[in-house]
C-alpha cells in the first residue's frame, strides 16, 4: 500500500508538473499546479532519506545487535517511518491542491464582475 502512494505520487506529481492541470471531470489548469507536482515528486527522496537516518540512529542505539537482530528489530518501525511521511504527504497535497483550486476560482469569479 504504502508503494502504491508512492508510486501513484510521482506519476502525478510528474504528470502535473508537466501539464499543470489537475486530472477529474473537474479539472482545471493553474500555474501553481507545477509547483504542488513538483512537491509530489520529492516523496521517494525524502522517504529513502528519512529511512535510511532513522537505520543509522537505531544501529547506534542498539550497537550489540547482530546484523540479522537489526533487520528484525527494525522492519516493522522503519515501515511506519516511511507510512507515516507518505500520509503526511497525501495530507499535505491534498491541502494544497485545494487551496490552489480555491484561489483559482476566486480568480475566475473576480474576472467576470
Amino acid at each position: 500500500m504504502i508503494l502504491g502512494i508512492e508510486i501513484a505520487m510521482t506519476v502525478f506529481g510528474l504528470l502535473m508538473l508537466i501539464t499543470g492541470k489537475t486530472f477529474g471531470k473537474n479539472s482545471f489548469a493553474h500555474p501553481h499546479l507545477r509547483f504542488l507536482g513538483a512537491f509530489m515528486l520529492t516523496l521517494l527522496p525524502v522517504a529513502i532519506v528519512s529511512v535510511l537516518l532513522f537505520g543509522v540512529v537505531w544501529a547506534m542505539m542498539h550497537p550489540n545487535q547482530t546484523m540479522q537482530e537489526l533487520e528484525q528489530s527494525m522492519r516493522w518501525p522503519a515501515t511506519g517511518v516511511e507510512a507515516g511521511i507518505a500520509v503526511l504527504y497525501v495530507i499535505i497535497a491534498i491541502l494544497w491542491e485545494k487551496s490552489i483550486r480555491g484561489k483559482a476560482t476566486t480568480r475566475d469569479a473576480v474576472s467576470l464582475r
